[in-house]
């Protein structure tokens, strides 16, 4: 059984961002009493969204399960000549783990899960950064990727022309600690 169509990695965002002849401005408050990912199970969750041509906002976005409570701003804007990112990402506990191998994508109860790629092939699916400015602010307490344990990540960056400038890494990990302070040169 395989995934929707429609939600395959990256053509969800390309329709959402209408780089078509389709006008639309629209703002969504989303909730849910109850959503599943893998093997964990969300709780309360709400989220504000606005979209239309060129544009996706995702403000107020919560995670909230026993291992995870999460806040996130989203921002993505190629609607202007200098596309816009941000992302503000918080959370006191962030649990990210892998589905085993026996899981299927699709469960009995017809509920989606996600594929079997890690953490960092997920990265490179990314769309590329190239040109756009904006920021990155990330805080995680307590951030477990399977069964990592992480502690005080904080990972604050501005991003000008794809590259992020002013970028500051600092973690517990491994029984020490890691900073990095420097210029990160993304694309060409």
């Amino acid at each position: 059984v395989s995934q929707s169509r429609y939600t395959w990695q990256g053509l969800l965002v390309k329709k959402l961002l209408w780089l078509n002849d389709i006008s639309s401005n629209s703002d969504l408050e989303l909730s849910f009493d109850k959503m599943i990912f893998g093997k964990e199970e969300f709780t309360d969750q709400k989220m504000h969204v606005k979209f239309g041509r060129g544009y996706v906002q995702i403000d107020d976005l919560e995670l909230n399960s026993p291992q995870t409570d999460l806040k996130a701003d989203i921002l993505v804007d190629i609607s202007e000549k200098s596309p816009q990112f941000t992302l503000n990402v918080t959370a006191n506990n962030f649990h990210y783990g892998s589905v085993s191998e026996e899981d299927s994508l699709e469960s009995a109860e017809g509920v989606l899960k996600p594929s079997k790629s890690d953490l960092i092939d997920r990265f490179f699916d990314l769309p590329s950064l190239d040109g756009f400015n904006g920021n990155v602010n990330l805080t995680f307490a307590n951030l477990n990727l399977k069964q990592r344990a992480i502690k005080n990540l904080k990972f604050h960056c501005r991003l000008v022309s794809g590259s992020l400038k002013n970028s500051v890494l600092s973690c517990n990990v491994y029984g020490g600690s890691f900073d990095y302070k420097g210029y990160i040169v993304t694309g060409k």
